[in-house]
């Protein structure tokens, strides 16, 4: 499995984790784009169009009207225009974008109140999977002031900094996280992957090793962890000491 699809899945398995359903079924579409028809995304494809099924409340006849519906269909819209704008004329792609996302905003801040957080850390989602880090930071910020929602906050504020590759930041976010007063079990793992997953970026071996360690011994199911555990256990391990007769030989071979 190459290295690319391996941080695919773990990035699925992550939203999936956190019951993120509509944040891992974009990532699984981006993914199928990359490697079509691969047959573990197929199968995570199944898994998690099956649990949300389970999930979902019953649907009842009357059409949906709720602000997290017309944050998302903004969304949409927004990827649309972006997607459809006219990037031939020289210059005009980068006006026209600033423009369509200035109304975007716009919109929004018409339609949501500020103390929507469930609606705003859609928002922060939907401009994360754009890779609008910066207006994902700041509608997850918004979202935070729900005490609920301020581990899973933390951490996707972090995700958005380590994309940006400002890991001091997202380190930071990883462990205010961790102090947060409302969080599950799965969400405290997750941070402590993350975080091992941060200082692997900084390479700093020891205190990734940590961190994944920590996670391993309280959910060794946890997905790819224990792979990670292993590579860096190995990384680490010193060669074995070269003997007198080792560096003889080495001179002699020399001659």
């Amino acid at each position: 499995m190459s290295e690319e699809l391996e941080e695919l899945l773990e990035e699925i398995d992550f939203y999936a984790a956190q019951q993120l359903w509509d944040a891992a079924l974009a990532e699984l579409e981006d993914a199928l784009e990359t490697f079509p028809g691969h047959p573990e995304l197929l199968r995570r494809l199944a898994d998690i169009e099956g649990k949300r099924a389970s999930e979902a409340p019953p649907r009842s006849n009357a059409p949906a009207t709720s602000d997290e519906d017309e944050s998302f269909a903004l969304a949409e819209k927004l990827a649309e225009e972006l997607a459809d704008g006219p990037g031939d004329r020289l210059g005009s792609d980068v006006i026209d974008v600033d423009a369509v996302f200035a109304q975007f905003k716009k919109g929004v801040e018409e339609q949501v109140g500020a103390d929507d957080s469930d609606t705003h850390f859609d928002l922060g989602i939907a401009y994360k999977e754009m890779e609008l880090f910066p207006d994902a930071i700041a509608e997850f910020e918004l979202a935070m002031k729900n005490p609920r929602r301020e581990c899973m906050c933390h951490t996707m504020i972090g995700l958005c900094y380590v994309e940006q590759a400002r890991l001091t930041e997202a380190i930071g976010h990883f462990k205010r996280g961790l102090y947060a007063e409302h969080k599950t079990e799965r969400e405290d793992l997750g941070l402590y992957y993350e975080l091992g997953r941060a200082y692997e970026l900084l390479e700093d071996r020891e205190e990734a090793l940590h961190y994944f360690q920590r996670v391993l011994r309280r959910a060794p199911d946890f997905p790819g962890v224990r792979a990670r555990v292993d590579a860096l256990q190995r990384s680490s391990t010193p060669g074995p000491a070269l003997t007198l007769d080792d560096v003889d030989g080495a001179f002699g071979d020399a001659d």
